[in-house]
């Protein structure tokens, strides 16, 4: 199949735990470089981390994390976590800040968040690193970049 030459090696094979081991040890042996395994269970995903795989996918916690999020912060459309501790998230303008500018909402020094990017959502248009003169407005989203910590103290801010 060419794993040693491949970008990247993508194991999935159902919910029984023999396949999955054999099958991500052969692409190991074989000389697959990055191996991405999807989890059955956390022993399951210690014995993947073992055997050298990079990332380890647990769909079901991550679907069950997402929905979650988005029931308990409604007006989040995407969440991206980053890293344990960073995340992205795209959410529409908090009523709060409708008519601000960007320097009068102060996002950066109100919650430790960065706004890295505003789209219009009638044009279509992105706004990447939006300067502090920009007025938000009901069209608009915001893409922002934080501490998870920090984000979530957002989810309290209308």
């Amino acid at each position: 199949m060419g794993l040693a030459e491949a970008d990247a090696v993508f194991v999935s094979l159902g919910e029984d735990l023999a396949p999955s081991l054999l099958a991500t040890l052969h692409a190991k042996e074989v000389g697959a470089q990055r191996i991405i395994a999807k989890g059955l269970t956390v022993a399951h995903g210690r014995i993947l981390e073992a055997l050298g795989v990079e990332r380890i996918v647990f769909p079901e916690i991550e679907i069950a994390r997402s929905v979650a999020d988005q029931m308990t912060w409604p007006n989040v459309l995407d969440y991206v976590p980053i890293d344990p501790e960073h995340s992205v998230v795209e959410m529409t303008v908090p009523d709060s800040i409708m008519g601000e500018t960007l320097l009068e909402a102060d996002l950066r020094k109100r919650f430790n968040i960065w706004v890295i990017g505003v789209k219009d959502v009638l044009t279509g248009k992105f706004h990447m690193l939006p300067g502090p003169d920009l007025r938000f407005n009901d069209n608009q989203l915001l893409v922002l970049m934080g501490k998870k910590d920090d984000l979530n103290r957002l989810r309290e801010f209308k």
